[in-house]
């Protein structure tokens, strides 16, 4: 039996497909812990210097760590991953009108089709590298890091239960995000 799907994505769809991708890797994960603990680092030795103008009564170096924190307070806006996503999803939505185009999805046994105004691929279950789900969405990882996303809301109960039990008779485990 064959489930279809009509969907257009919407950019929360996009932006919540697009936070799924990064916590489902662990480097990015990482990467953005260690740069948060460098930043509180550098923002504590900016604060000491700015105490040690003022007490000093140097304006020039005032002025120069004033420029510094703003600087810092620009990286750590930057590399806030939700700032991130928001600042992509706007990008995204603005460069790729396709986005925003009907999407049509045929899920069968043996895998599934997705079929937007850009591409139609057709996946074999065998191809599928990780299905993760959020609260929102499916995201389906391909082996050669293509992606697509799955609105939950998309789906009727009927078809959910035999989406996951399509996923489960093809081995493949839904990781919660």
């Amino acid at each position: 039996m064959a489930i279809s799907l009509e969907f257009t994505l919407k950019r929360q769809d996009f932006e919540e497909s697009l936070m799924i991708y990064t916590q489902s890797k662990p480097y990015l994960r990482y990467l953005g812990i260690l740069l948060t603990y460098i930043l509180l680092i550098l923002f504590g030795f900016l604060a000491f210097l700015k105490v040690y103008a003022l007490i000093n009564n140097d304006i020039y170096f005032l002025k120069r760590v004033d420029q510094s924190l703003l600087i810092s307070a620009g990286f750590v806006l930057f590399c806030n991953l939700r700032v991130w996503h928001k600042a992509m999803t706007w990008f995204m939505w603005k460069v790729a009108p396709f986005l925003k185009e009907p999407v049509f999805v045929q899920i069968e046994d043996s895998g599934f089709s997705y079929k937007n105004a850009v591409m139609k691929s057709e996946i074999e279950w065998s191809a599928v590298q990780q299905v993760l789900e959020s609260n929102q969405v499916f995201f389906i990882l391909h082996k050669l890091k293509a992606s697509y996303t799955l609105p939950k809301r998309s789906f009727t109960p009927e078809d959910m239960n035999e989406f996951k039990q399509i996923l489960a008779a093809n081995t493949i485990q839904i990781e919660r995000k």
